[in-house]
Parts: C-alpha cells; structure tokens; sequence
C-alpha cells in the first residue's frame, strides 16, 4: 500500500514547500526606493546639511563679490574726494545690501523647490505602495490557488494510490493492473480484462532497474499483453 501513496505524499509536500518557501515581494516601504521616497517626502530635495551646505556656498561667492564691488566704490570715492559723504557711505553700503538680497532670494527658492519636492516625493510614494499592494495582492493568490491546486491534485492522487494498493493486496492479475498503472502505462479495456486473466504476464520488477532498462522491461511487457494504448 505505502508505495502507492509515496507520490502523493511527495506531491503534497512539494505544494507545500513551494508555498512556504516562496519569495515573498517586498512591502513598498521596506524596498530602497521607497525608503528613498520616504526620506525625500520628510526631508525634499535637500536635507538640512544640503540646505546648509549650498546656501554656505551662495554666502561665499556673494561675499567675494561684495567685497571686490566695495573695494571699487572705496577706491573711486577716494579719488573723488567722498570717501567721508552721505552719498559715498550709500554708495559703499549698496554691495552689501545686495547680497543680503540674493541670499534671502536663494534661501527662499531653495526652501520653496524643496517644499514642492517632498509633495512630488509623497506622490510617488503612495502611487507606487498602490502598485506593489497590487502586485503582491496578486502574487499571493497565485501562491494560495497552486497550493489549493497541489493538495487537491496530491489528495486526487492519494485516492488512486490507495485504490491501486488494494488492488495489489487483492494479488493475482489485479496486483498487476495496479503495477501497471501505476508506471503510467495507459491500458486499453481489452489489455485490462487480459491481464486479470491467470495467463497474463507479471508486470515486471523495476524498482532496481536503471531508467533505460525499466523503460525496456515495459515495452517488452507491453508487446506481450497487446493492449496498451
């Protein structure tokens, strides 16, 4: 009987393995681009350090500008003779007031190019987590409808099997129809009721046999009842 059912207890088991052990898609916000989505809609385009680092740079290059235009207003006021004027300590304060203005330009740009990053970042974000639910609502009942499909198959099975070992505990010409059967020899009605004749060939023994012999004994024992088909 047992051997009958090992088929349907190794198909089982593999159903259920292949279940088990699948490779699960990943929640969106657990994959490296959603965290980066993550990150960026918290933080935008630039984190603080960014922010720091390229408002810094602003800061320098208006600096050295400044300084350069101040140092051409203070040379042209002395050789005009208006270093110490109102007139020349406007014209000596307008570098600076400039920069100030460029820095207070950029630093609103960049907060507002960042804000509107973070938005375009938490878009994207919900629109690909929809994709990936989807994707793995999906995959998931493919897995759950091969394991539904392995164990109805494997239970299909298991039924023939124990049909097949009670025909081999029967003996005589049944014991070898269930052989028969087994090896997946397809049998025509008339090599069936030949073969539970007491005449009828045994199936042979090829448990020991190699894959190319066994495959030799059946033919032969086919030719011999006739009525394979």
């Amino acid at each position: 009987m047992l051997p009958y059912l090992i088929p349907a207890g190794l198909r089982l088991g593999g159903s259920v393995a292949n279940y088990l052990l699948r490779r699960k898609r990943p929640k969106f916000e657990n994959t490296a681009y959603g965290q980066r989505l993550m990150q960026a809609g918290r933080e935008g385009r630039y984190n603080p350090v960014a922010r720091r680092g390229l408002l810094g740079a602003v800061a320098r290059r208006t600096a050295e500008t400044a300084q350069r235009q101040t140092a051409g207003i203070r040379g042209r006021l002395v050789r005009q003779g208006m270093e110490n004027s109102i007139a020349g300590a406007g014209l000596m304060a307008r570098p600076a007031l400039v920069r100030q203005g460029l820095i207070a330009n950029a630093t609103e740009r960049l907060e507002t190019e960042n804000e509107l990053s973070k938005e375009r970042a938490r878009d994207a974000f919900a629109r690909g987590r929809t994709v990936s639910h989807e994707q793995r609502r999906q995959e998931e009942n493919a897995a759950r409808q091969g394991l539904i499909q392995g164990v109805t198959g494997a239970a299909a099975q298991g039924y023939q099997g124990y049909q097949l070992g009670k025909l081999d505990e029967a003996g005589g010409g049944l014991k070898t129809l269930a052989r028969a059967t087994s090896a997946g020899v397809r049998l025509s009605p008339y090599a069936q009721r030949y073969l539970l004749q007491p005449e009828a060939p045994a199936f042979p023994d090829i448990s020991n046999m190699s894959e190319q012999d066994a495959a030799q004994a059946i033919m032969e024992w086919i030719s011999r009842t006739g009525g394979a088909r």
